[in-house]
This record gives structure tokens, C-alpha cells and sequence, in this order.
């Protein structure tokens, strides 16, 4: 992954983020994940997995994300789950926090 945003080859960022090794076993809890993945791809993005430990879904993509948060909320609404979508952009700062 850190090869193709260092290379620009972000096609490769869909191969990148087949997780093969939880993916597949996380699928039993989160049946909507492999609809939301395809949506996504098929939407524009780069490439999708689920983030974290669940439930989200993250898709990275360069341009298209109004279309690729739009595919989610359809996968969403067919299996009839409560979300939303958030459209973030990198930063290039890092996490930054301020003490009050």
C-alpha cells in the first residue's frame, strides 16, 4: 500500500487492500462488506476494505466520492442498516490535538 501511493500507481491500491487474512473471517459478522466493497470499486474508488475492527467501510479515491457515498448508502439501505458516510481528505499534519 505505501508502495503505490509512493509510486502514484494508486490502481494498485484495490490489490492492496484485499485483507486476506481477516477479511474473509470478519465477513460472518458484517454480511453487507463484500456489497459495499464492490460498490465502492465499482463507483471509482481505488480500492475498499473495512476499517478497523468494523463495523465502517473505508474506500480511498481521488475523484467520485460523492458517487462512491452514495453506493454505500444504497448497500445500506438494501440491508436495511442505520449509516452514514463522511468524505475526509488527507492531511498532510498528522494527528494534531490541542490542550485546553
Amino acid at each position: 500500500m505505501v508502495a503505490a501511493f509512493a509510486e502514484g500507481k494508486l490502481d494498485l491500491l484495490r490489490v492492496a487492500m484485499e485483507d486476506r487474512l481477516h477479511q474473509p473471517y470478519r465477513t460472518a459478522g458484517f454480511r453487507y462488506l463484500p456489497a459495499a466493497i464492490d460498490a465502492a470499486i465499482t463507483a471509482g474508488a481505488h480500492g475498499a476494505s473495512l476499517s478497523g475492527a468494523g463495523s465502517s467501510v473505508i474506500a480511498l479515491a481521488s475523484t467520485g466520492c460523492d458517487r462512491i457515498a452514495a453506493a454505500f448508502s444504497r448497500v445500506a439501505s438494501e440491508y436495511r442498516l442505520n449509516a452514514c458516510t463522511c468524505t475526509l481528505s488527507p492531511d498532510s499534519a498528522g494527528a494534531t490535538f490541542t490542550i485546553r
